[in-house]
């Protein structure tokens, strides 16, 4: 068959016109049946660029508020190590729980020696 210049569009409409008026409203009705599902689709399509629209809001306010707490949590730490090293904090424990033990054995033993010099005051007092 030879080339023809025509497109396919005009083809269909020259042989809906021919076959009739029936032909064209049947034509129509496919073609605005064929508009409405297109439409839509186009308003599924809507809908759902605009949750994802609305997740993504979501997620760039999550995003955002890890990214704050995590300046505050690096702010802090350069704040600590400033004033103390990781090692340093752990040393700094063992000596405080060192004063604590100490701190005790010291008041038991002061008890001690100040029931001593009262049983040796009393002791003395009677033995006068």
């Amino acid at each position: 068959m030879p080339y023809s210049s025509k497109s396919k569009e005009s083809t269909m409409v020259k042989a809906v016109v021919n076959t009739g008026a029936d032909a064209w409203s049947h034509y129509i009705k496919v073609l605005l049946a064929e508009i409405k599902q297109i439409n839509n689709n186009v308003k599924n399509l809507e809908d759902r660029i605009a949750d994802l629209k609305n997740d993504m809001i979501t997620m760039t306010a999550q995003y955002s508020a890890k990214h704050d707490k995590l300046h505050e949590l690096e702010e802090w730490k350069k704040k600590i190590d400033e004033v103390v090293s990781p090692t340093q904090l752990g040393t700094l424990t063992k000596e405080v729980d060192e004063l604590k033990t100490f701190k005790a054995k010291a008041i038991t033993v002061f008890a001690v020696v100040q029931f001593a010099m009262a049983a040796a005051l009393f002791l003395a007092k009677f033995m006068k």
